[in-house]
């Protein structure tokens, strides 16, 4: 009986130490894909994006504005990053918190929108729908866009504009 309680301890342990070690490394992968991605958009203070949570600056100075529906949320570099501050601020209360909650998924939902958009403005959707229903690719995207520049507003419209129409469409 104790030496089933001990292996199970040390199995709770393993595991932990595990998730612990995947979580590091998850994290690493997207700080230096955020690292790589404001070098190539020269922000400034790109270093940031080792530090948890303030990383979102990084990514606010790339995209540079949030737009949902016809809204256009200025300084995302200063929102994305707050955000989950005032969240954790006031998820206590009881109606606040899930609306608080809804507020930030739809902020960085569409966050991930405008950044995909700068990067792969032919698989947008695909990418932001995948951002958010599985969380742990982000990081491997944001790898994977490190070494690429950001696509300008115009060069994006001239994009979106050449792009060939699908046969539902008229």
């Amino acid at each position: 009986m104790d030496s089933l309680l001990a292996l199970r301890g040390f199995t709770l342990i393993y595991l932990n130490l595990v998730f612990i070690l995947v979580g590091i490394a998850l994290y690493l992968l997207q700080a230096v894909g955020l690292y790589g991605m404001g070098k190539n958009a020269d922000v400034k203070h790109n270093w940031v994006a080792f530090i948890p949570i303030v990383n979102a600056y990084v990514w606010g100075k790339i995209i540079k504005e949030i737009k949902i529906s016809k809204y256009v949320l200025p300084y995302p570099e200063i929102v994305l990053p707050v955000a989950p501050f005032i969240y954790g601020l006031l998820f206590d209360f009881s109606m606040l918190g899930p609306l608080l909650l809804l507020c930030l998924f739809v902020l960085y939902a569409a966050g991930f929108y405008r950044l995909y958009s700068l990067y792969r403005p032919d698989s947008v959707a695909i990418y932001t729908i995948i951002s958010i229903v599985f969380p742990f690719v982000v990081p491997f995207f944001f790898f994977n866009l490190r070494k690429e520049s950001p696509l300008s507003t115009q060069e994006n419209k001239r994009d979106r504009d050449s792009a060939p129409e699908s046969k539902g469409e008229k």
